[in-house]
């Protein structure tokens, strides 16, 4: 595979005189090659790392998406969830997977969003210390709304 990331330095201007730098994919379209930036441009290197952070997260959820995607299919025994279910008929759902790892992936390959209803309604709603529950808040980030 190419290199599809780089560095693009930002040079000062008039009204900022510190150099500024961003995190740019390089796409090519029409025959041509350009580099587009895809975090914000940022002064110092604690700003970027933030920003690559942001876009690992972002990456791990897919990843974690595309297991469930290409996983073993038999393993996958519960229905599609729709974007309009609310956390309460998602969690039976997901509560349902007997396998810890296949839940753990399974709750993980929801889009942030859901992620999030679905951990307050079962750390607000649902009996932590118990069954799966207790699985879900000994193992729920709530910086990255993943299970760990």
């Amino acid at each position: 595979m190419e290199k599809l990331f780089e560095l693009v330095k930002i040079p000062p201007g008039q009204d900022d005189k510190n150099l500024r730098v961003c995190l740019g994919i390089r796409m090519k379209v029409g025959g041509r090659e350009s580099v587009f930036p895809i975090t914000r441009p940022c002064k110092r290197l604690l700003e970027l790392e933030e920003e690559l952070l942001a876009i690992e997260k972002d990456l791990t959820g897919s990843m974690e998406q595309a297991k469930m995607l290409f996983g073993d299919s038999a393993q996958v025994d519960f229905p599609e969830i729709t974007p309009d279910m609310g956390p309460e008929e998602i969690w039976p759902l997901v509560f349902k997977i007997e396998d810890e790892e296949m839940f753990i992936r399974s709750f993980n390959a929801l889009d942030e969003e859901k992620r999030r209803s679905v951990a307050e309604y079962v750390l607000t709603r649902c009996n932590i210390f118990s069954g799966k529950a207790s699985v879900f808040s000994s193992r729920y980030n709530s910086e990255t709304a993943l299970m760990e």
